[in-house]
């Protein structure tokens, strides 16, 4: 497999795994991990640089920010996800 991403919410710790899903799958896939779970940019470097993980998806944040790339490398601020957002797309 080229890559693991995590597909659970990760902002708080679940018990069964011992940890958030994205600390649980660390210990066990030494590969490419992708992150995902509601991340602030900030969360999501950190979690980048200290090894958690090689990467990190954006879903929310690219559905209320169209230039979410821009912005961030801008450090301009972020629109706030809201589901009717979403609603406006279907």
């Amino acid at each position: 497999m080229a890559y693991v991403h995590t597909g659970i919410v990760d902002d708080e710790p679940i018990d069964y795994l011992g940890g958030t899903s994205t600390e649980y799958l660390r210990k066990r896939w030494p590969g490419v991990l992708i992150g995902n779970g509601g991340y602030t940019p900030e969360v999501a470097s950190g979690l980048v640089a200290g090894g958690a993980c090689e990467l990190v998806a954006f879903g929310k944040l690219f559905l209320a920010n169209s230039d979410l790339v821009g912005r961030l490398r801008d450090d301009l601020p972020l629109a706030e996800y809201s589901r009717a957002v979403l609603d406006t797309l279907v």
